[in-house]
């Protein structure tokens, strides 16, 4: 069952884009995450400061609901870095 779902999963994203997204950390120091798109930095989220309320994004090529999924995720993720101090 799990098997088929992924496979339906596949070749609907297939179906929508032949680009492969990934982001990755710049840099273990920076609060900042690159886009990769088919293995070639493309655009970034980053946050100046871990206490900042401002943060800037430039991912383009990314539909709007995408853009603001990855931001939340890379939001999350440095304060929960920065809970855990």
């Amino acid at each position: 069952m799990r098997a088929a779902f992924v496979e339906c999963n596949e070749e609907r994203a297939q179906a929508f884009s032949k680009e492969l997204y990934a982001f990755e950390r710049a840099s273990t120091f920076r609060l900042e995450e690159r886009l990769i798109v088919d293995g070639r930095p493309a655009g970034s989220i980053r946050r100046k400061y871990l206490h900042s309320d401002v943060s800037h994004a430039d991912l383009p090529g990314l539909p709007a609901p995408i853009q603001v999924f990855a931001v939340m995720v890379a939001l999350s993720g440095w304060d929960l870095v920065d809970a855990l101090g």
